[in-house]
């Protein structure tokens, strides 16, 4: 529900996304944006970038498989796992009306059921590199 409210009363329509948890690269922002400006369909595009887990060691096999995913495979295995992180998602507010919002009920996964609604109904992936 948190992220939903935050989404709302947004006062820019492009919505970067990081946990608490989480920590950024110093130029993430700027590749993200950079991005969003010169792909096409850019507002229905999820855009993510690479990340590293703290510690190390944390999910060390995902975040392996993840970082090394090509364009091509960022695409075709979306519905394997989720091929971006949440904590690196950059997208424009009306992807997120598209896709159905954060689920609201408290659930766990609210991330990757966004993800999926988003891919399954033909939505964009693009990671900046």
């Amino acid at each position: 529900r948190a992220r939903n409210v935050g989404i709302e009363h947004a006062s820019y329509d492009w919505i970067l996304t990081c946990d608490a948890d989480d920590t950024s690269r110093p130029r993430r922002v700027a590749a993200l944006r950079r991005a969003a400006e010169t792909q096409p369909d850019a507002k229905n595009t999820l855009f993510g970038s690479r990340f590293s887990r703290h510690p190390p060691n944390a999910t060390a096999r995902y975040a392996a498989w993840a970082n090394s995913l090509s364009s091509e495979r960022l695409f075709l295995e979306r519905f394997r796992e989720c091929t971006l992180i949440q904590p690196t998602w950059f997208f424009h507010r009306a992807l997120w009306r598209s896709a159905g919002r954060y689920d609201d009920n408290g659930a766990t996964c609210d991330d990757l059921r966004f993800f999926l609604r988003h891919v399954g109904r033909g939505g964009r992936l693009f990671r900046v590199e």
